[in-house]
């Protein structure tokens, strides 16, 4: 059976083998999916074939999805089209009391971790060089510039608002996460190609070897710097494994591909000055910012430990 997933805001759902008796009728919805940031995807079919709306979560949201949209169309840009990486079709866009929407491809494709752990080493090495080679060449073609000192602080301002108004967090550790964040780098940063959530759980793996990314971000810096940091949250923190529960018996050969994966992406970029000076700022900062999100405590734990190992 293959196996289908469509994934929305870091909720993976399972969609596979559609029979004639659970189609719904032509133009009909088939599946709804709500994803943490409150992002609704619902997955219709029209004559034969399938195809993905994303609707905003509120109308205040609706200028950000069509950034995102977008970003989308947009990715992942010229400087980049001979990677395996791509993005699943825009079709159309529109508004529904209210709430934006647009609809897009619907991808079949195998999850992260199921694909990673068939993998034989040279294959592995391939998927890790189209990692290296995204950010070697986002990295050529970005710019160097001073870093935005006033969006990082306003972005700040917000998550400091928000960390304060979240219940069971602990309050020291937000006391420290806002003062080490108060203390911005000092350094030029890369802006350019930033899909702004550059995680293994936003890539859908194809049997032709390409890789479809979605759920594109407007991140408040658009900088490869990011999405450094976005794929790290994964091969060295483990996140998607730990929120969907990645504990089986194949479990243990993820990690070891997982923790290859960053050695290599750490081997990489060791000697570049940027990564160095606004990795940890940018790790603790993400991190941060997704507590607001989590209302499980377990995951909230998680990244409060992590936290505290981060912070000095």
């Amino acid at each position: 059976m293959e196996i289908t997933y469509i994934q929305g805001d870091k909720k993976t759902i399972l969609v596979s083998s559609f029979s004639e008796n659970n189609r719904l009728a032509a133009s009909g919805n088939l599946m709804k999916i709500e994803g943490r940031s409150g992002c609704r995807i619902e997955i219709f079919e029209k004559g034969d074939r399938l195809f993905v709306r994303k609707f905003a979560s509120t109308v205040s949201y609706n200028q950000r999805l069509e950034r995102q949209k977008n970003k989308q169309c947009l990715f992942p840009g010229p400087e980049l089209r001979d990677l395996s990486f791509f993005t699943p079709t825009v079709y159309d866009e529109g508004i529904d009391h209210g709430i934006y929407w647009f609809d897009m491809d619907f991808i079949s494709g195998e999850k992260y971790s199921s694909w990673l752990i068939k993998l034989n080493k040279k294959q592995l090495d391939h998927f890790i060089t189209e990692i290296i080679q995204y950010f070697n060449k986002s990295i050529l073609h970005a710019s160097l510039v001073e870093a935005p000192h006033d969006i990082i602080q306003e972005k700040l301002h917000q998550l400091m608002a928000s960390l304060m108004n979240t219940n069971g967090l602990d309050s020291g550790l937000v006391k420290k996460v806002i003062a080490y964040l108060s203390n911005i780098p000092i350094g030029k940063l890369y802006v350019g190609t930033c899909h702004g959530d550059f995680t293994l759980s936003n890539m859908l793996f194809l049997k032709n070897e390409q890789i479809c990314v979605f759920d594109l971000l407007d991140s408040f810096i658009e900088s490869p710097v990011i999405d450094y940091v976005k794929i790290r949250q994964d091969t060295f923190y483990k996140w998607t494994m730990h929120i969907e529960n990645e504990n089986n018996q194949y479990s243990t050969k993820l990690i070891q591909v997982l923790d290859y994966i960053d050695k290599m992406l750490l081997q990489t970029f060791k000697e570049d000055r940027v990564i160095h000076v606004w990795e940890h700022y940018l790790t603790i900062f993400n991190l941060a910012r997704i507590l607001p999100y989590s209302k499980d405590q377990k995951d909230i734990r998680f990244l409060q430990n992590h936290l505290n190992c981060l912070l000095p």
